[in-house]
């Protein structure tokens, strides 16, 4: 007779692991899970340093729109959180100028987008139906913004899953959290204990050994906990590097994560001693797109912070992955000094704190968040059948929807998933 540690193991503390672990818990399931940092939340990471004046979020920040999973238990959990706003500008030609020109070739974009009938990369969509020289700028926008948004390689991104993401965007409100998404990763934490269930940090996992109706996984340092059924929550990237063995093997689970795409983000944050934008006429600064090589940066707009977010992504922020820390801050005050028009030795005089955090070196992760290829569906739909009910797999990257790569999308998938074995042990 076998003996289990749990009814539930959970692989990954993420927001799709914490987000399942604190349903199954509450639906009295035992639940354990294994989580291979030294803390939770993975790639949502609000960052508290006393050189910085505020906390800070090193991964996930925003709420894109109306995003119903993330708004039902921002309330449940009684955690405010307010709208972004601020102006966006744009630095050509040594000027800043209003950043206007999106709008201005849209509609005919859409409209080539809708009349699309058969699914092809964005970048072919581009060469096809924009090729023209009037169409210089628009092309190098949206390979820009394909890669800066949806962290995307255009050369290998759905057309139909971007038309689907753009021209579903009713509301393009833009909130953070009060307090960050921290409040958040501490109430599903707290439900989870309050509910019996267990998190053990530090503790990779390297195994899973699954037979006869329960699984075994093994960490690192070959301690074993057993269970009838496991989640994994782990980033796609971890199953794509096959950091973790599956005996008997899964290979046609294993292929599948290698068709969603995985894309690659370098974020920089720099707390400086003023607000040295609105010299430059820029008060309601939201965002900036300087066409530097760190492209993009942001305010804490509307809050009166002096912090800058830096955002490299896509393919560019893959050349940089084994770029150290200080190159890559190196590169971001120099982008930043040359786009305000001060000296580098100026901007670093102005400067009180920095962190960088590359997460396409993290080894936990080996990369951001999620966008669909063209085989993309057809992987989704191949993870999202478990192994013999015994082995489930949730995570952002595994949404099917406008919002996959968000935490909305970790949300939803764990809740799914959580949902889904609370219906089969029903029957």
């Amino acid at each position: 007779m076998n003996t289990y540690n749990a009814d539930i193991i959970i692989v990954g503390a993420g927001m799709a692991g914490l987000m399942a672990g604190k349903i199954l818990s509450e639906n009295g399931l035992k639940v354990i899970i294994e989580e291979a940092r030294d803390r939770i939340g993975g790639r949502v990471y609000t960052y508290e340093d006393d050189n910085f004046p505020e906390p800070v979020e090193l991964g996930a920040e925003f709420i894109h729109g109306d995003l119903p999973v993330t708004f039902e238990i921002l309330k449940e959990a009684k955690i405010n959180y307010t709208a972004t706003g601020g102006e966006s500008y744009r630095f050509e030609n040594g000027k800043l100028l209003a950043n206007d020109f999106f709008i201005l070739q849209w509609s005919l974009l859409e409209e080539k987008l809708s009349a699309l009938n058969e699914d092809i990369t964005i970048a072919d969509f581009l060469n096809t139906h924009f090729a023209g020289e009037e169409f210089v700028e628009l092309r190098n926008y949206i390979r820009g913004f394909v890669e800066g948004y949806d962290a995307a390689d255009p050369k290998l991104a759905s057309a139909f899953a971007l038309r689907n993401e753009w021209l579903s965007k009713n509301d393009e409100t833009s909130y953070r959290i009060t307090g960050g998404y921290a409040k958040l990763i501490e109430y599903l934490y707290d439900n989870i204990i309050k509910h019996k269930g267990e998190i053990i940090l530090s503790s990779p996992i390297k195994e899973v050994q699954w037979n006869d109706g329960y699984a075994t996984v093994i960490t690192d340092e070959q301690k074993k906990y057993s269970a009838k059924k496991i989640i994994i929550a782990v980033p796609i990237g971890v199953l794509q590097q096959s950091a973790i063995t599956f005996y008997p093997e899964i290979p046609e689970k294993i292929s599948a994560a290698k068709q969603i795409g995985y894309g690659d983000v370098i974020k920089i944050l720099i707390a400086f001693k003023k607000r040295f934008w609105e010299d430059a006429g820029l008060r309601n600064l939201g965002f900036l797109f300087t066409g530097k090589s760190i492209p993009t940066w942001w305010t804490q707009h509307p809050q009166n912070s002096s912090v800058l977010t830096g955002w490299l992504a896509g393919p560019p922020a893959g050349e940089m992955k084994n770029i150290n820390e200080d190159a890559i801050l190196q590169n971001a005050i120099t982008s930043l000094a040359e786009t305000f028009q001060f000296t580098t030795a100026e901007l670093e005089g102005l400067i009180i704190a920095k962190k960088v955090v590359n997460w396409s070196a993290d080894k936990f992760t080996g990369g951001a968040y999620a966008y669909a290829t063209l085989y993309t569906a057809e992987a989704r739909k191949i993870l999202s059948e478990p192994v013999d009910d015994i082995i489930y797999f949730a995570g952002e990257a595994l949404f099917d929807g406008p919002a996959m790569g968000t935490v909305e999308a970790a949300l939803s998938s764990g809740k799914e998933v959580a949902e889904k074995i609370i219906k089969m042990k029903g029957r």
